[in-house]
């Protein structure tokens, strides 16, 4: 099968993951197995107290292809709201109750459920890998068969908890307000203070804030609610698209129609999450909750047959709104649509199908729990993945309800007379004499369309504008790639400010200016600190404090007035600069002097310690101001050697390079003879790494042709190609042909041989 690797950048809307190894609790290439024990005596509890959420102590025994660890001294409860007195019933497992501040691979608890509703026990794994392979922001899923005190509980999805490290990994700036909104969650007005947002129900509140949960501020929400309820006509628009991800809130109703997901916002006033970003002051919308989907029905209602515009009920503001403006309602239409081409024809779901059915019909079998509520024998699991079925509340199988809908929504989608629609902004600060690159997202159904990019000087009147080319990609599921318009701007003067907006315009003299308040950004001024060194893999180099070998980072102020350091902050993860700040009291860097930091997430030891490490495998080095948003200095860097560091020679003002490390020292080029030049090194970088729909390759020193070789880590060989040749140094490589599907999900080995030699390189896959 020919294969394709595809630039795909910035997937998610507050871009890629970041980087950690959570995705193995996670994997789905084979059924995990969760090992739980418990005092009988606790778990009796548990069951005799099932509105109970007290934990009980307990250890877990953790395995799947990537893991297999004790964890000592968890906390295991029941959860869910209407599901908890049923007889297969839902666990939370908790790292960090007992162990205060735990994670496990960057987790703190574990959602296991029983999926009593879905007689396949895989109806909310599927829409969940649905968001994430269009790039919507959304918990990830994968089965494991669940012990508990050597008894076989049966087989379960384990989905992502909804926390701050969930925001960790898929938000910009995480730390804002996050809302789990459950029924009658319907954003409807209750009156003018955010107090009368905090009603309850079933003991609950109906918009629980569970982040910051001290402040127990609620204006952000209240924000969005009095704008739905208030603004009508284009302040409608410029106010909604100013506040809210639009956008994401008309592909979360899409998918739900897709999917037939009807316990929702709109049908049902329930299941989702709304987090505020405090920088951005922007509100997105996150889905949760998804076993009551592709044919399960409680309401007489087809839900394969449903109208898009009108699939859930009416005094739902969120919907009603947006759906009230032609230009929303055009661009929703776009993303079903985009949708229903690239994720509901049987070529883009029926493999997978097949392939869940063989890999969980053993786990199913002997899962006598999946029995007890609905009589769902092992008959209807395997017939509930094809046609034609239907029991209880479950009125089609999972091949008969994809089918069925990709026939009725074509006939049922509307276009109605708009204008474009921008829809997808992204804009990173820029470095220092570096160009400013603007990504953007723009549609229009009817007419042929341009867009511009428009700036002008902070306090200036008159607007420049540069064309952006259309650079989307046709067969990109994420639709923002499809959509996607790209233009620059050339290196300014440090310190200069900028508003920038993108204009679209079509054939028929229609605009659209996005944002409608214009983004500022602007250079950096004269640099008042600089990134000079780091050692990312020291095995025998200097030690911190506690006697460790760990890696650093080496700042310079190269000035002669003293700086001051207290909340500055330092980041390896471009998407979040704003990652580790200098703490209070830090003081300050006098003109000359140089700074080290030790770069290894132990940040209670004694020194400067920022909360992250960093890779020897490559990644970023980011200093940011103290909003967490203007980059002071970066460096993007590849593979590294052992007790190699890479620092700018000459010391400060030169480029990046391997030297001999000087820490806390100036960069002279000590010991530079003894190591091979840079250029003359076979290398092979990855990104996004992990990835999950395509993959951009950096190569150098393959000046020749290459081949590219992808192992599993038992050595089996599952894909070989050629590469053509291309220059020497620091070349990206795009392969044609086929698609990452016959890919399994975990760590593969890359490898490109050349007339030279080979580099190898690990990656992740998360399918």
């Amino acid at each position: 099968m020919p294969f394709v690797l595809l630039i795909l950048l910035g997937l998610l809307p507050g871009g890629a993951r970041a980087q950690d190894d959570s995705w193995m609790l996670y994997d789905d290439s084979q059924v995990a197995r969760y090992e739980v024990s418990v005092d009988p005596v606790a778990l009796q509890w548990i069951y005799d107290n099932e509105d109970s959420d007290s934990l009980h102590l307990a250890q877990l025994h953790l395995r799947n292809l990537y893991l297999d660890e004790q964890v000592a001294d968890v906390g295991l409860r029941l959860r869910g709201n209407t599901s908890r007195n049923v007889q297969k019933k839902s666990f939370k497992i908790s790292f960090n109750d007992f162990v205060p501040g735990r994670e496990v691979h960057g987790v703190d608890k574990l959602n296991l459920n029983g999926e009593h509703n879905d007689p396949c026990i895989t109806r909310s794994k599927l829409c969940f890998d649905l968001f994430g392979r269009i790039g919507h922001v959304a918990s990830r899923a994968s089965h494991g068969e669940l012990w508990i005190n050597g008894d076989y509980f049966g087989l379960y999805v384990s989905v992502e908890h909804v926390d701050d490290e969930f925001l960790e990994k898929n938000v910009r700036h995480p730390d804002g307000n996050l809302w789990k909104c459950l029924y009658p969650a319907d954003l409807a007005w209750r009156g003018d203070s955010p107090e009368d947002y905090k009603h309850e129900q079933d003991g609950r509140r109906v918009y629980e804030l569970t982040s910051n949960e001290e402040e127990d501020d609620y204006s952000a929400l209240f924000r969005l609610i009095r704008i739905l309820h208030d603004t009508s006509g284009n302040a409608l628009e410029d106010s909604l698209h100013q506040y809210l991800d639009v956008a994401g809130v008309l592909e979360y109703f899409a998918v739900n129609v897709l999917t037939g997901g009807w316990d929702d916002y709109w049908y049902l006033n329930n299941n989702y999450y709304l987090y505020h970003d405090p920088v951005d002051d922007r509100m997105t919308l996150i889905p949760y909750d998804y076993d009551n989907t592709f044919g399960v029905d409680w309401f007489g209602v087809d839900w394969s047959q449903r109208n898009p515009y009108s699939f859930g009920n009416s005094n739902r503001p969120l919907a009603d709104r947006l759906l009230s403006r032609p230009r929303w309602r055009n661009l929703y239409t776009h993303i079903l649509e985009h949708h229903l081409a690239h994720s509901l024809q049987p070529a883009a779901w029926q493999p997978r199908l097949d392939e869940l059915l063989v890999q969980l019909t053993p786990a199913a079998a002997t899962d006598s729990f999946r029995t007890l509520d609905y009589g769902f024998t092992l008959n209807d699991f395997s017939q509930g993945f094809g046609g034609d079925y239907e029991n209880a509340h479950v009125k089609r199988g999972l091949r008969e309800f994809l089918d069925r809908r990709a026939a009725s929504l074509p006939g049922q989608l509307a276009w109605q007379s708009a204008g474009p629609v921008v829809y997808h902004l992204d804009a990173q600060p820029p470095l220092p004499g570096d160009s400013l690159r603007v990504s953007a997202a723009a549609f229009v159904h009817d007419a042929s369309l341009e867009c511009w990019l428009r700036w002008r000087e902070v306090g200036a009147t008159e607007w420049q504008q540069a064309a952006m080319p259309f650079t989307g990609e046709a067969q990109a599921p994420v639709l923002r790639l499809a959509d996607r318009y790209q233009g620059a701007l050339p290196p300014m003067a440090p310190g200069t400010r900028l508003e920038l907006q993108v204009l679209a315009l079509d054939e028929l003299a229609r605009t659209h200016l996005y944002p409608p308040r214009p983004l500022e950004l602007g250079w950096p001024a004269a640099p008042r600190l600089v990134l000079n060194e780091f050692l990312a893999l020291n095995e025998n180099g200097i030690t911190d404090p506690a006697g460790d070998h760990e890696d650093w980072a080496e700042l310079v102020n190269p000035g002669t007035e003293p700086v001051l350091l207290d909340g500055l902050h330092l980041s390896d993860d471009p998407d979040d600069p704003g990652n580790w700040a200098f703490p209070a009291g830090t003081g300050e860097l006098a003109g000359g002097a140089y700074l080290l930091i030790w770069c290894d997430n132990e940040e209670q030891e004694t020194g400067l310690h920022a909360g992250f490490r960093l890779s020897g495998d490559g990644e970023s080095l980011v200093l940011s101001d103290v909003d967490g948003l203007t980059v002071l200095d970066r460096v993007d860097f590849g593979p590294q050697q052992d007790d190699v560091a890479w620092g700018r020679l000459p010391d400060v003002t030169g480029p990046w390079q391997a030297l001999t490390p000087s820490p806390g020292l100036p960069n002279d080029g000590t010991g530079l003879p003894a190591l091979r030049p840079r250029t003359a090194e076979l290398t092979l970088a990855a990104a996004p790494n992990p990835f999950n729909g395509g993959l951009r390759l950096t190569l150098t020193g393959f000046a020749g042709p290459a081949r590219l070789e992808i192992f599993n880590l038992a050595g089996q060989r599952l894909h070989q190609e050629d590469l053509p040749a291309g220059g020497a140094d620091g070349r990206m490589v795009t392969l044609a042909g086929g698609n990452w599907e016959a890919l399994p999900s975990g760590l593969l080995l890359l490898r490109v041989s050349g007339p030279r030699g080979s580099a190898s390189l690990r990656v992740a896959h998360l399918k």
